[in-house]
């Protein structure tokens, strides 16, 4: 047997991937083993792939991570005969050097690549402690989309390689400096000098405290206090510009002393706000989820304005029937706004419907589907909506007070836009369903609108179990007593046999469901546990829309069957839904079931903007 050489190894760092390598010298065509040692025990043997008399080529598997720092030496093989080398390899940590981009938002999304050493088999690159999605990777790169930050500032970006990390580098999240929210009357068709008025007004969990914040007309918050109400009973701005009569019409428009919050509107033009100054150095202990600045955002027409009395804790909004902020002409937006600059935010007819508005939020990198836009639909004006509300609640029309309706003389000013609906006597608002039912002053047969619908559910729940899905994952199915008891068990149970077999009850609903419970979307429907919740909204939900059956679910949701022909359900929520962008409303307060609400959930808005549309 001719004497081999051992000239050189190609690679002499590797990563804990392994990967492959070359050994060239002389006589090495009959190799039939590389051993790879550490302190003379045998790390890892590699059958050669292929060898010539000069070469011998194979392939390092995976090291483990205990490996890393040692330097193997080389032992040939020829023929079996084992062969002395010179030849070594280090085992090598990954290794990052730069990234690609040290910035980004702290909505996350941005593509970044890492570059380095020995980085293939990376499983894991993690931003802060939050790991980042992987698209691409090699010896020398890694390719993520960041995660969405915890916190704005720098954090370590780490590659993690078979549960080695390698060494850090800093990538900081920024928030924006600017979001403008735009109130645009533009569409609004609205008579010369009409006032307008915003109102932006939060509340911010921070300790397990509730702290309330007014936002000013420079967008920046301050904390509520009672100080803030020095507007005294009966009395308003602006009220010498109208006559007497509406002046003392308009005084049981203030109930009580009062806060303005009100930042006026440029209905020439429009009026923005940055939602950047919500942030964690003007609001201490803003944070996301339960700690976000989660309120409203007002519109008021009109002279009369929308009055806000500040308690020891918390305030009292304006009210839509018989007491303060009754004549203001107003509606709103829901929102919530957080640390990270997440925006929330919703229109609604949960309560009523005063204003025809409609909500755009700008999305840098919007997914295909995000929902964008939320509103009534282009066609449809304000007093389209008032006149088919009023036809059917005729009794929960609220009525601007008659001596406001008088035309004013000399240089007197009007107290709402002659655009309302003045055919029909001014109304202002048209109450929902639910707040006629929630206001015993008003007589209405909506209390008992759906009883009968709920008697002949319970009668058929006696001897056929309720079946409610509630997640893919989540059913209950329930069985009634003659009682009125409804008994909850986990489980899809659809015969009496099957459910009484079943284990124990987890939850039961011990009082008979209500036609105002449903009209409201609560006491039953909204007490007790999570699952119990969870279930009172499917149900609830379901009386609502007219398919309430033995069979109720939130998911695979047969959206075109809601408000069926002849049915019973709530015709404020079909008109709602028929008359709004896309179809989808908040018509009553449980209409996220089945993703039926105008939910707009963006990251990092460029801009925010609320139209008030025709009337």
């Amino acid at each position: 047997m001719s004497t081999s050489t051992f000239t050189s190894i190609d690679k002499t760092n590797f990563g804990l991937e392994g990967g492959e390598f070359t050994i060239t010298g002389t006589n090495l065509s009959t190799a039939n083993l590389v051993d790879f040692k550490s302190g003379g025990t045998s790390i890892q043997g590699v059958t050669p792939t292929s060898t010539t008399a000069t070469t011998i080529k194979g392939t390092l598997q995976s090291f483990a991570p205990t490996e890393v720092g040692k330097t193997l030496t080389i032992t040939v093989y020829i023929q079996g005969v084992p062969q002395t080398t010179s030849l070594t390899i280090t085992i090598n940590a990954p290794q990052l050097t730069t990234l690609s981009a040290s910035t980004g938002p702290i909505g996350g999304g941005t593509q970044v690549t890492l570059n380095g050493h020995y980085l293939s088999g990376a499983n894991q690159v993690l931003f802060g402690t939050k790991p980042a999605q992987i698209t691409s990777q090699t010896d020398t790169s890694i390719s993520v989309v960041t995660p969405q930050g915890i916190n704005s500032g720098p954090v370590n970006v780490t590659a993690n390689v078979q549960s080695v990390l390698s060494n850090a580098l800093s990538y900081s999240y920024t928030l924006k400096s600017n979001i403008p929210l735009t109130i645009n009357t533009a569409n609004a068709g609205l008579p010369t000098d009409t006032p307008v008025y915003m109102y932006i007004l939060g509340e911010v969990k921070t300790g397990g405290a509730d702290n309330f914040y007014w936002v000013d007309a420079n967008g920046n918050p301050t904390l509520m206090s009672t100080t803030d109400n020095t507007n005294d009973v009966g009395t308003f701005p602006n009220s010498s510009e109208i006559m007497p009569a509406a002046v003392t019409a308009l005084k049981d428009n203030y109930q009580e002393k009062w806060a303005n919050f009100a930042i006026p509107v440029d209905t020439s033009g429009s009026t923005t706000i940055n939602l950047a100054n919500i942030n964690t150095a003007n609001i201490p202990g803003l944070g996301t989820g339960t700690e976000a600045f989660s309120g409203r955002i007002y519109l008021s027409v009109g002279v009369p304005i929308l009055p806000f009395s500040v308690t020891t804790g918390g305030y009292k909004a304006p009210v839509f029937y018989n007491g303060s902020g009754q004549y203001t002409l107003f509606d709103w937006i829901e929102f919530s706004f957080d640390s990270l600059q997440n925006i929330n935010a919703n229109t609604t007819m949960v309560d009523q419907f005063g204003l025809s508005l409609t909500l755009e939020v700008t999305a840098p990198n919007a997914k295909s589907g995000t929902l964008t836009k939320v509103g009534l639909n282009a066609t449809t004006t304000r007093n389209d909506m008032i006149e088919l509300e009023a036809q059917l609640y005729a009794e929960g029309r609220v009525i601007a007070p008659s001596a406001t309706m008088v035309t004013p003389t000399g240089s007197y000013k009007p107290v709402y836009p002659s655009n309302i609906n003045f055919n029909a006597g001014g109304i202002l608002r048209v109450l929902s369903p639910g707040q006629i039912v929630a206001n015993p002053s008003i007589s209405s047969n909506l209390s008992t609108y759906f009883d009968s619908n709920i008697n002949a559910a319970y009668t058929a729940w006696l001897t056929t179990p309720l079946v409610v899905q509630v997640t893919t994952d989540t059913v209950y199915s329930a069985m009634a007593t003659q009682g009125g008891v409804l008994k909850f068990k986990a489980g899809n149970f659809s015969t009496a046999t099957a459910w009484n077999a079943a284990p124990a009850a987890e939850f039961e609903f011990a009082n008979k469901i209500t036609t105002k419970e449903i009209w409201l979307c609560d006491g039953t429907l909204a007490s007790g546990s999570t699952a119990s919740k969870n279930v009172g909204k499917v149900i609830a939900a379901s009386f609502t829309r007219g398919v309430a059956s033995n069979s109720m679910t939130a998911i695979a949701c047969n959206v075109g069957g809601f408000y069926p022909s002849g049915g019973v359900y709530s015709q404020w929520a079909s008109i709602a839904h028929q008359y709004s962008l896309d179809k989808l409303a908040y018509g009553f307060a449980y209409d996220d079931v089945c993703s039926q609400s105008p939910s707009i959930g963006i990251s990092q808005p460029d801009a925010v903007e609320i139209k008030i549309e025709s009337f």
